[in-house]
């Protein structure tokens, strides 16, 4: 029963799992969160070329798809290119919209 009440509790507070390690010592491992980017629409880009990839992303893939399936950003030429998740990059995409 402990064991249950330290899991609620540990997802209530934002942990990501309970770790349980030697002696059945318990400590919750924080989530990590990471700063927010703003990104802005590369050259181009047109609103209208925006809004087509926006209608066929929501054509191929559902919102709890889009949070599950981690892509590169698009854009990105580094050796190790920025990977966020679908639904992330749709909101950046959206933002240059507004």
């Amino acid at each position: 029963m402990a064991k249950k009440a330290r899991l609620t509790e540990a997802n209530r507070s934002g942990s990501r799992a309970v770790v349980v390690g030697k002696h059945s010592s318990s400590q919750a491992s924080p989530r990590t969160s990471h700063a927010p980017q703003t990104m802005h629409m590369p050259p181009g880009y047109s609103t209208q070329d925006v809004e087509v990839i926006l209608e066929a992303l929501w054509g191929m893939f559902t919102q709890n798809q889009a949070n599950r399936l981690i892509v590169a950003i698009p854009w990105d030429d580094s050796e190790e290119p920025l990977k966020v998740s679908l639904s992330r990059l749709v909101s950046i995409y959206e933002s240059w919209l507004n």
